[in-house]
């Protein structure tokens, strides 16, 4: 009779460990209390259950944050998703049930086309219980939430103001590369000509043309961010290095000279135009730094196209006549004035 007596105890105790397992599997979160706190700067859009095996503790929760958490559509959409979210329990000492709640969510930023994640947040806690009260778990449940929207909420206002991916806009700020002491690079400048002085290359360039240059165009691109808006200053560079300035002969006047600097101005044009593209584009977070870069190769382009237009028109400066045309339109739009195509 004893061991009949036990392997009974044992049995029951099995069935109970089962009915408990059964029974807290999915809870149902019931919401009472307010969450403490309204949020600044989000609001959440979707609550999303990613574990393998579905459960309505995606619904409860989502029932907890709609029902104690104020939603501002002006603010930023967040998404939830449910990594973990579980009960377990097992008998305890006589009349005692001992439990085990893990918790494991993923925090995104909801964008147009895709979801930009910001954090993970992992928490949990263990507990005894008496075996008739039931209700405790629920609120063991709403405990955890409120501390993972707390984490979040907190985690938001700290990087609302500084963190790249949680900026509201951008703003770009343009300025012209300054070299305090001139060395083999020549920075554009209307009050610094080109001079024959300037013409140093060793390097034999043609056996065509008597006289040649190389000017190029470039930015640099810094970026701080201030009140949530990403402020980009780009700063231009229209430049020439002396050492790709090369003279074919002794011979040289101002008419030649005036020529190769009408290659220079030419790349200050297309700097100018760069400004004003990138000025006019509608730029966002999401999209600013490939408009800009776009935007400086498709500049690039246009500025050799322009290059071979102008020696093609001109004859390389042989053609007087084209020249003056050329000089006329240069000037054009070096002053900012728009005119057609040559």
């Amino acid at each position: 009779m004893p061991q009949l007596e036990e392997n009974l105890t044992y049995i029951l105790l099995a069935f109970l460990s089962l009915a408990l397992l059964t029974s807290f599997r999915s809870p149902v979160i019931k919401a009472e209390d307010p969450v403490l706190f309204i949020p600044l700067n989000f609001y959440v859009a979707e609550v999303q259950d990613q574990r393998d095996i579905k459960g309505p503790e995606a619904m409860g929760l989502n029932n907890f944050i709609a029902t104690n958490l104020p939603k501002n559509l002006s603010r930023k959409p967040i998404i939830i998703d449910i990594k973990e979210l579980s009960v377990k329990e097992t008998p305890g000492k006589t009349g005692l049930v001992e439990g085990e709640i893990k918790i494991s969510l993923s925090f995104s930023l909801k964008k147009e086309t895709y979801h930009q994640h910001l954090l993970n947040y992992t928490g949990g806690m263990r507990y005894s219980r008496l075996a008739t009260n039931k209700t405790i778990i629920d609120q063991h449940l709403k405990n955890l939430h409120k501390s993972a929207l707390l984490y979040f909420n907190k985690w938001m206002n700290t990087n609302i103001a500084t963190s790249k991916v949680l900026a509201s806009g951008v703003k770009v700020h343009f300025k012209y590369y300054e070299e305090e002491l001139e060395g083999d690079t020549i920075y554009y400048t209307a009050s610094r000509p080109l001079t024959w002085s300037d013409f140093k290359s060793k390097i034999r360039r043609s056996n065509k043309y008597a006289a040649m240059v190389m000017p190029n165009i470039g930015y640099d691109q810094n970026e701080e961010i201030t009140d949530g808006v990403i402020h980009v200053t780009i700063t231009l560079k229209t430049f020439l290095a002396k050492t790709d300035c090369w003279l074919g002969s002794s011979y040289k006047d101002s008419y030649m000279l005036n020529h190769e600097q009408r290659h220079f101005d030419v790349a200050k044009i297309v700097t100018e135009q760069f400004n004003k593209q990138i000025a006019k584009a509608k730029l966002n977070t999401d999209n600013y730094e490939a408009v800009i870069n776009m935007q400086y190769l498709d500049s690039y382009r246009d500025m050799n196209k322009l290059q071979k237009d102008y020696d093609a028109q001109t004859a390389h400066g042989l053609n007087r006549t084209a020249q003056d045309t050329w000089n006329k339109r240069i000037d054009d739009l070096l002053a900012g004035k728009t005119i057609p195509d040559a």
